[in-house]
């Protein structure tokens, strides 16, 4: 499970960016929908990319602090 600070993901859903997060590497991808499911990761190429609030709403990652 990927962790990211609550500062972390205030910024990401500030509503000003369309920030996802891949649930295999960690990366934080932009041109993402808030509802995205199983985009191709940039980097690792794998499809699982979220868009943030659906990441929280799954509890795919986890909120420290």
């Amino acid at each position: 499970m990927i962790t990211i600070s609550i500062s972390e993901l205030e910024e990401l859903m500030d509503g000003l960016s369309s920030d996802g997060i891949c649930t295999a590497c960690g990366n934080i991808q932009s041109d993402c929908e808030p509802d995205a499911r199983n985009y191709v990761c940039e980097d690792c190429e794998e499809p699982r990319v979220f868009g943030m609030e659906q990441a929280v709403l799954e509890m795919l990652v986890d909120i420290g602090e």
